[in-house]
């Protein structure tokens, strides 16, 4: 079974076209700019995977820094803000690998979709501690966790399906004895 490193490094090309990047783009920002007050100028972006909320935040005026432990996934975020001509720096970290010099450098760190979802039960307080380190004294922190009791207990299998000329995705769940 792959690690989830190689998992979305495997996975990075065909990404965009699963979930429609420049529509996730338009909910994001929608999204996003609920939580976008004047005072916040630079955000973080923790498993920025193709750079959809990147470029969300930049798109509502923010300087964004994109972080993801997959280098594939920083390469196809590189490409999709190059694609729609906004600048946005990418470096290829997890949130426990980023560097210090990042510390205290924003008022604003997210981390949405399963980034928080993927990380190993022993490595969640620290990496909630990474997140406080890289807020500046008056940041604020914004995390998405899919709610997985609901999702067993509904036992929704098909998540989503996305169509579009050449590719067919159907994201679902398998439901075992012991979860998911």
């Amino acid at each position: 079974m792959l690690n989830n490193k190689d998992f979305y490094d495997n996975f990075a090309e065909d990404y965009n076209k699963m979930i429609s990047f420049d529509n996730a783009i338009k909910k994001r920002k929608s999204l996003l700019d609920k939580i976008v007050q004047p005072k916040i100028k630079y955000a973080a972006d923790l498993g920025c995977g193709t750079g959809i909320d990147s470029a969300a935040l930049v798109q509502l005026g923010l300087v964004v820094t994109g972080f993801d432990p997959s280098g594939e996934m920083i390469k196809q975020a590189k490409a999709n803000a190059g694609r729609i001509n906004l600048k946005i720096d990418f470096a290829n970290y997890g949130i426990s690998e980023i560097p210090a010099e990042f510390n205290k450098k924003f008022d604003l760190v997210i981390s949405l979709g399963n980034t928080f979802a993927n990380i190993e039960r022993d490595s969640f307080q620290s990496s909630l501690k990474r997140c406080y380190d890289l807020l500046n004294e008056q940041g604020s922190l914004f995390i998405q966790v899919l709610n997985y009791k609901m999702i067993l207990k509904e036992k929704k299998r098909i998540v989503n399906i996305t169509e579009n000329k050449e590719h067919f995705f159907v994201r679902f769940y398998d439901f075992e004895e012991d979860g998911i």
